[in-house]
Order: structure tokens, then sequence, then C-alpha cells
């Protein structure tokens, strides 16, 4: 079973700029179950595992994609997905230096 802990858990929406009613509307989990994860409560395996899957900015990417209302406001949207491009950027960086360093060390 995944566990993650209620600062990973805040972590992961807080880094898409996401506010707990946000956050909630994009993955279906209520905003009130999402506040007790966020103060301790242990989520369901499936609800961890789709949390963690939004760490992954590919996998937050397609969520926001698949997401089709409007009560969240357009430019927190256009945040998280400018977030998750910064973060896919980011890995991408840290990615090419690792494989330079390989290299340079073979």
């Amino acid at each position: 079973m995944i566990r993650l802990t209620p600062g990973q858990i805040k972590s992961i929406r807080q880094r898409y700029g996401l506010s707990k009613s946000s956050i909630s509307k994009v993955t279906g989990i209520g905003r009130n179950q999402w506040a007790k994860y966020e103060a301790g409560e242990i989520p369901s395996t499936s609800n961890s595992a789709l949390i963690l899957m939004m760490a992954n900015p590919d996998s937050m990417l397609m969520l926001l994609d698949c997401y089709g209302g409007d009560d969240i406001p357009d430019f927190q949207i256009k945040k998280a997905r400018k977030a998750a491009n910064n973060i896919k950027e980011l890995i991408l960086h840290a990615k090419d230096q690792l494989e330079r360093n390989i290299i340079f060390y073979l």
C-alpha cells in the first residue's frame, strides 16, 4: 500500500499552484476529503495512487486536459499548466546533466 505523508500531499497540490477546491475538482476527490488528507488522514489506495501520479507533470497535464469544467478560475488552470511544464523542463535539464556526468566519468 502506498503511504503518502500529509506534507507530500500538500506539496504535490502546491507545486501546481492549485487551491484545495480546484485540485478537488480536477481529481474528483472532494475538497473536504482533500483537506483531511493534508491534515493527516490516510487516503485510500486508489486516491493515494492518483495523488502520487500527480507528482509526475505529464500525468498532471493529462488530468488538466481531461478536466472539462469551467468552475476553476482560468488563471489557476494556466498556472498549473505552466508549473507542470516548468517541472518537465527541470527534469529534462537534470537528466541531461546526469548523462553528461556519466559520459565524463566513463
